[in-house]
């Protein structure tokens, strides 16, 4: 394997030998310092022997999956955001700055919380009807380790409904027989209704005629 050269610069403090590289180090490789006998301390010391050492730097940290889906439609007013890795977060690095969360253009209010690979965002409150909620992940999110975030992921978009309304209570009842003829057809929600929406296309009333 091909040994290829860091660029960088070169600190003395006292007995101290800092290397900045110019560039990151590459993600997941094995990096080797090398210190010859040329080295000579400020005395003429020299190493008895050449002196190396190697690390392994993190590796690259890949975005997994995010929920709700992208572009998905009717997603509830009270839903979390749910974003997976597939590396083990840095808790420090996950805030609502380097995952955003806006409504349009505004910042949703809210927090993410960290478990292992998973972030999942609580808006402080519901989520606006109607609202397009836009979501994007930079790479300023780490992994425990350090790995860095290969790319950014997003921006995903999804549209959030209102609260959804539990079937109603009827009267008739399901399957009721003997019903007279001239009873109304009455049906009770939970919460109260948007008369507006009330027609003969929301609530539609038919019979069957018998006639195959």
């Amino acid at each position: 394997m091909a040994n290829i050269p860091i660029a960088g610069s070169f600190e003395v403090a006292g007995g101290v030998v800092t290397f900045t590289p110019t560039n990151p180090l590459p993600a997941g490789k094995v990096v080797t310092t090398s210190i010859t006998t040329t080295l000579r301390g400020t005395e003429n010391e020299r190493l008895a022997t050449a002196f190396d050492w190697s690390f392994t730097t993190a590796g690259l940290m890949e975005f997994v999956s995010i929920a709700p889906d992208d572009e998905a439609v009717e997603v509830l007013a009270d839903a979390v955001i749910v974003v997976t890795f597939d590396t083990n977060l840095d808790g420090m690095t996950v805030t609502t700055s380097t995952i955003t969360v806006v409504d349009d253009v505004t910042p949703v209010p809210g927090s993410w919380q960290v478990d292992n690979k998973v972030a999942t965002f609580t808006p402080t409150s519901d989520f606006d009807f109607n609202s397009m909620i836009t979501v994007t992940v930079t790479t300023n999110v780490r992994g425990i380790a350090g790995e860095e975030l290969a790319e950014a992921a997003g921006p995903f978009t999804f549209l959030v409904i209102g609260d959804v309304m539990l079937a109603p209570t009827t009267e008739p009842e399901d399957d009721d027989t003997g019903v007279s003829a001239a009873s109304t057809i009455e049906a009770e929600f939970a919460v109260d209704i948007d008369e507006a929406t009330v027609s003969d296309v929301t609530f539609v009333v038919t019979y069957d005629d018998g006639q195959v």
